[in-house]
């Protein structure tokens, strides 16, 4: 017992001296991995920051690069409900049109269950579409050209377009330009899209409202880190420099409603120099809508339903609006507001389309 303890003596005072002699040897393995990591990290991030800026370059023309990032989608401002007695034009089962339908009188309780997203890079549009690029479209296809209202074409934003008609442009200009084509039309309930290619396309509503609330550079100083509430403009008091609406539009309810579009990238951008994200006109998304949605989004890359979605026995047939117009109230161009045409969620009327509605597209980066 006394020779097996003086022999692990011996043991422990040797590693000691090893220890204290040379102690880099001890270190050594471990500072060595440490460089390989450290050499992986930053190659990485050469990488990408090397796919950054090969985008950058190659930003087609009239848009701008979104990088890809993780946000909270949802609305995180206070609730607001309409006055009693008020219908609530988003919800379908509000039959005596009187608040008291299933979802009562909140205009945005669609949009409350916040929840994390995550995008990859892309580029969008500066500016909405305008008649002076859809007209061409129309020409080219053999299309009847759109009513302007009286209103003037050219840089105003293209307006009475339905949503089949916003799918039918994508595809137009992405053969014209030589890239891949995203949709494959076999009518309006038979529209597929292969997000794998490299053409234009609608945004999801995912990508919308990333953008147009600032995307990787969203201002994380103004309300608690949520940025802007509206596209380009911090509060009410501002929001005419961003936004064209009811106030600086010539909105007037009687005798019958009047006022007009804008041309376009006229107001202020928002921090990404997109113009019109709020106001001028809604914009149609890829994305059915589904008043529930958010309650069972995915996280990475949302396209919205697979399907027509059936709720308290209501089809929603339509697809999502964004963004608010010219004749809307502040409530209905905030960033995080979503919008669906009630009647033609009640009428099944697969042509709707006024003259508040145009869009804007998106494309992947390569």
């Amino acid at each position: 017992m006394t020779n097996f303890n003086n022999k692990n003596l011996i043991f422990l005072i040797i590693l000691v001296a090893v220890i204290i002699i040379f102690p880099g040897c001890v270190k050594k393995t471990s500072l060595t991995q440490q460089q390989t990591n450290q050499t992986a990290f930053v190659k990485t991030q050469a990488t990408k920051d090397s796919a950054i800026q090969e985008a950058e370059k190659q930003i087609p023309e009239n848009m701008v690069l979104v990088k890809g990032g993780t946000f909270d989608m949802g609305d995180w401002m206070p609730e607001i409900s309409l006055p009693e007695g008020t219908m609530n034009i988003k919800d379908p089962t509000d039959k005596d049109m009187d608040g008291k339908g299933v979802r009562g009188g909140d205009l945005t309780f669609d949009a409350r269950d916040i929840h994390k997203v995550s995008l990859d890079d892309y580029y969008i549009s500066k500016h909405e579409v305008t008649f002076e690029e859809f007209d061409q479209f129309c020409n080219e296809t053999d299309k009847e050209l759109k009513s302007d209202e009286g209103w003037g074409r050219g840089n105003l934003p293209a307006i009475n377009v339905t949503w089949l008609d916003a799918i039918e442009y994508c595809n137009w200009l992405s053969e014209k330009q030589g890239f891949e084509k995203v949709y494959e039309i076999n009518g309006y309930y038979d529209v597929t899209a292969d997000f794998s290619k490299n053409g234009y396309r609608l945004p999801t509503e995912a990508e919308w409202e990333y953008a147009a609330r600032g995307g990787h550079l969203l201002n994380k100083n103004l309300n608690n880190g949520k940025g802007n509430i509206y596209s380009g403009c911090s509060d009410y008091k501002t929001v005419g420099d961003c936004a064209w609406y009811q106030q600086n539009s010539d909105w007037v309810k009687e005798p019958e409603e009047d006022g007009h579009t804008s041309t376009v990238m006229t107001l202020q951008p928002n921090e990404l120099e997109i113009y019109d994200m709020s106001g001028n006109v809604w914009e149609w998304v890829w994305d059915y809508y589904s008043p529930d949605y958010y309650k069972e989004s995915p996280k990475q890359n949302p396209t919205g339903p697979a399907e027509i979605v059936e709720i308290d026995g209501i089809k929603y047939i339509g697809h999502v609006l964004r963004g608010g117009s010219w004749g809307n109230v502040p409530l209905f161009i905030k960033t995080t507001f979503r919008f669906f045409s009630l009647n033609q969620t009640l009428t099944e009327n697969v042509d709707y389309t006024n003259w508040r509605v145009g869009f804007r597209v998106c494309k992947n980066v390569d």
